[in-house]
């Protein structure tokens, strides 16, 4: 099972990746694809929808250098997701939708929203390295980017990210 980077937690700048536990399917290539390309990532891989951990996401997206929402039914079924997109596409930080899945749902002030942004299909981002490379073009060069040598950073499984230990 490939391994991921532990959420970045560092100081220079990172992309957050918002998503919903139930797209992990989807979402878990796209943060290897990043990973790979040596970008810092940010995701919440606990699923905890609690009020210490929606500070916690606050924090954390407030300080991203860009916020990458990964969209689908499932995010805009959940109130506080929709919240967390009003929040990004207002806040005036760089961001960036992906399309998971086609929407079936008709949510007008979500759509308005998104259509803010920039944004792609999972479809036309599967092929190595036009993920990274649509991130960094967004950015304006590799500000997201690892610097080596940096320390290695801790490894996750894929098992550790449904709900095993941190």
């Amino acid at each position: 099972m490939p391994l991921l980077p532990a959420p970045y937690l560092g100081r220079l700048p990172y992309l957050a990746v918002c998503h919903t536990p139930a797209d992990w399917p989807a979402v878990w290539p796209m943060l290897e694809q990043l990973a790979g390309a040596g970008l810092r990532l940010w995701y919440d891989w606990s699923g905890d929808n609690s009020l210490d951990n929606a500070q916690e996401r606050a924090a954390r997206l407030q300080k991203a250098g860009m916020v990458l929402l990964c969209i689908s039914d499932a995010f805009l079924q959940q109130e506080t997701m929709r919240e967390l997109l009003c929040t990004v596409t207002t806040s005036g930080r760089p961001a960036a939708a992906v399309f998971l899945s086609p929407l079936t749902l008709e949510l007008p002030a979500a759509r308005l929203h998104l259509s803010a942004l920039p944004q792609m299909p999972l479809s036309e981002l599967e092929a190595p390295g036009v993920l990274p490379d649509w991130i960094t073009s967004l950015t304006g060069g590799g500000a997201l980017h690892r610097k080596w040598p940096e320390r290695k950073p801790e490894l996750l499984s894929l098992d550790e990210q449904q709900g095993g230990s941190k």
